[in-house]
Formats: structure tokens, sequence, C-alpha cells
């Protein structure tokens, strides 16, 4: 369900929020409810059921964001929208509020630690040649 945020709107783990762009024009509020919509794997009849409009509505909200952000289909679109800060995605900004933004790095997201009682291949080896001799 579509809510609304204290800086735009959100749904699932994304926000989206009314944005300017370089070149002048405006995300708006509608179309940034279809792209959160879309990005949340939505279809045209659900976001529009979400949205309290006409399928023909959405579709027009896409094609003006094809315009603005000079796109040609929904996947370069959110992408762009993404990297214009238009759409974040909610739970990575709660762990970087949280944890204040030099406390995490991208190591510690994509890698687990390893525990310091995991043993080498090499150790393994070696304590099986000793096992035998």
């Amino acid at each position: 369900m579509l809510t609304k945020t204290q800086n735009g709107y959100g749904l699932g783990s994304y926000e989206g929020i009314p944005t300017k762009l370089k070149s002048g024009r405006k995300i708006t509020v509608t179309e940034i409810r279809a792209a959160l919509c879309r990005i949340n794997g939505l279809s045209q009849v659900e976001a529009a059921s979400e949205m309290h409009c006409s399928k023909s509505n959405v579709n027009q909200m896409w094609q003006s964001i094809f315009f603005k952000t000079n796109t040609s289909d929904a996947l370069t679109a959110v992408v762009k929208l993404l990297e214009l800060g238009a759409l974040k995605h909610f739970i990575i900004c709660l762990i970087i509020f949280s944890t204040g933004v030099s406390g995490i790095s991208s190591t510690d997201v994509m890698r687990p630690p390893r525990p310091s009682s995991a043993r080498t291949r090499t150790r393994r080896q070696e304590s099986d040649l000793r096992a035998i001799a």
C-alpha cells in the first residue's frame, strides 16, 4: 500500500521523493508513485488499482517519466531515478542512518566476517599429515 512519508511516498522497502532534474523538469508526485509501483513489481493494472486511477493514466505517467529521464524502458528509467535520488531503498537508508555514514562499508555488507576458529586448507592438510605420522 502506498503510504505518505516525511519526504514523499513509500511502498515496500522503497521511498520516492519528487525531485527536480538537472534539465529543469520535475518528477511529480504521481510519477514517483507510479515508479514505486513498478520497482516493487506491480503491473500497470495493479499500479492503477493501488493509485486509484486507470491503466491509461499509469501508462501516461510512464511516458512522462521516459521523456523526463531521456530513457525508453522502465528498467533504465528506474535506475536513473535511483541514481538521481528520486527513489531510495529504505532499508539501506535506515542501516546507514542508524550506524552512521562512516560506520559501515561495502565490504561489511557484502561479505560476513570469517570466524577466527576457521581452519584454512593448508592448516587442515598439515594437521592431517601430523595425524598420519
